[in-house]
């Protein structure tokens, strides 16, 4: 099985995956890939660049190493809250649906996105009103939702990091734009609980992907 993991502070380092996946399913063969990304509008620039013939590879050598799972996250996102570099949620929809169907026609792969916590420890109580930017709580929860019609349109698993840490609880240190320890542990826990639930570490048929479009994977 190969996993690829992309996305700003990703709750999945290669070693600790491939690590922790081995104890406790031993039998299974994995390759885990982990890359950085800069949000979906550059990282669709560079796969439809890879996907060309002779085209550049860069982030997207993605199908060179032909996962069979691709985990990312709306982190990246999160961050773009300034102008020009902000993007309007119905941009990040329509990019992220594209990458979707590109990894579903070239590569078949099942997609997981993480989404981000609400939560701002940092945050000044606020109406939002004349404000030029977005406030990232907001931003959050509108992206989070997005994910959601992502999910209802092509199948996609959304793991769910608002949720996880919510239950959690939080520490002072931990804001919207970067999880501690505890958290990630958290979110690793959820993914290969995930990952168990479509049958990737026993012998069955992976879980197919079907989104209300008849988009599919596997």
């Amino acid at each position: 099985m190969a996993a690829l993991f992309t996305g700003a502070n990703s709750a999945i380092p290669s070693a600790s995956s491939r690590n922790e996946i081995h104890d406790r399913y031993s039998d299974v063969p994995l390759i885990v890939r982990t890359e950085t990304s800069e949000g979906v509008a550059k990282w669709l620039l560079e796969m439809s660049g890879a996907a060309a013939p002779g085209g550049p590879h860069h982030l997207t050598g993605v199908f060179d190493f032909r996962p069979d799972i691709v985990i990312t996250s709306i982190a990246p996102e999160v961050e773009l809250l300034t102008p020009p570099e902000a993007e309007t949620i119905e941009e990040f929809k329509t990019n992220a649906a594209t990458i979707v169907k590109m990894l579903r026609l070239h590569l078949n792969a099942n997609v997981f996105w993480c989404n981000a916590t609400t939560v701002d420890v940092n945050a000044q109580p606020t109406n939002h009103y004349g404000l030029s930017v977005e406030p990232r709580s907001l931003r959050v929860h509108r992206l989070c939702l997005a994910l959601v019609d992502l999910s209802h349109e092509f199948g996609i698993s959304i793991i769910d990091v608002d949720r996880i840490l919510g239950e959690a609880g939080f520490q002072p240190n931990v804001n919207a734009g970067s999880e501690a320890t505890r958290p990630r542990l958290l979110v690793r826990k959820e993914i290969f609980r995930v990952l168990e639930d479509y049958g990737y570490f026993d012998e069955r048929p992976i879980t197919a992907q079907v989104g209300q479009n008849g988009s599919r994977a596997i």
